[in-house]
């Protein structure tokens, strides 16, 4: 039977020599070289992110899997054929940036429909009949050109728009001094009916006009086709500024100090007028290939 300090006497000594042996071998292991990595990080795959928002421009009304780089452009060019009744009735062009601010230019005239309409309204609107015939006067033969800015409130091609108008009008024609003149004004052309009797010529007078409507509407648009759009607006529209010049056949009349002093006073009276009953609802289609 071996005794205890025997046995711790030989097991000491061997777990001293078991540890100064490892101690020699960690000496003995190779220093880190920080120049012996890959020279190229390692890439970690990134999971797949699902249900990002689309960038901003895109038409996310497209079926899954289409795209259409026309809807990730910045500015639109389109040109159109619009009418505004009662007011417009032409062709025009937009440019738009990111399908949102808009800015347009319209060229065309007033149907004798539509200023119909309009003198209809301005008759009930003062409820006074002789102003249907000043306002009939007032557009004979006329052109017309518009511009609009708008904003649209969409998502893609389709959505609402909100917008402000200004159109221009130039007309020219005639009509008879009872219902242009005297009716509307109370102003009595007996002179100038006699004149223009005695010359064997009709008794009118002739009208220039130039008047300024300002308008402003809200609709909806959409695509009725790739690039291809309708646009349908309702809105109110009013003269804002008139400017009327008379003129007769009879120039020894027109050069008299009282046809000067008469045509001048009706031309003030017809300005007010269309000033004070230029007013109409609107209604707006406008058809569209945008570019």
């Amino acid at each position: 039977m071996v005794k205890t300090p025997l046995l711790l006497s030989i097991l000491i000594p061997t777990l001293l020599s078991s540890l100064i042996g490892a101690q020699a071998l960690a000496q003995q292991a190779e220093p880190f070289d920080a120049a012996r990595l890959p020279s190229k990080p390692l890439r970690l795959e990134q999971p797949e992110e699902k249900n990002q928002p689309a960038p901003e421009g895109t038409n996310t009304d497209l079926p899954p899997g289409v795209t259409d780089s026309h809807t990730n452009r910045k500015f639109y060019f389109a040109p159109k054929v619009i009418t505004v009744f009662p007011l417009l009735l032409g062709i025009g062009a937009e440019a738009s940036y990111r399908n949102k601010l808009a800015l347009g230019v319209s060229y065309g005239f007033t149907p004798k429909a539509y200023s119909k309409a309009i003198a209809e309204a301005a008759a009930s609107l003062a409820n006074e009949p002789s102003y249907k015939s000043v306002i009939e006067a007032a557009f004979q033969h006329n052109n017309l050109i518009r511009g609009y800015l708008e904003y649209r409130f969409r998502k893609g091609d389709n959505g609402f728009q909100l917008g402000t108008a200004y159109s221009h009008l130039t007309a020219s024609g005639t009509a008879p001094i009872d219902d242009i003149l005297e009716q509307p004004t109370g102003v009595l052309y007996t002179l100038l009916k006699s004149l223009l009797l005695a010359q064997g010529k009709d008794p009118n007078v002739n009208m220039k006009s130039d008047l300024g409507l300002a308008e402003i509407y809200a609709g909806y648009s959409f695509t009725i086709i790739k690039n291809l759009t309708f646009a349908f607006d309702l809105g109110v529209a009013k003269v804002i500024t008139s400017d009327i010049k008379l003129s007769t056949e009879a120039p020894q009349y027109d050069n008299s100090t009282q046809g000067k002093a008469q045509l001048r006073e009706s031309e003030s009276d017809l300005e007010k007028i269309l000033k004070d009953n230029g007013f109409t609802p609107t209604v707006g289609l406008r058809f569209g290939y945008t570019f």
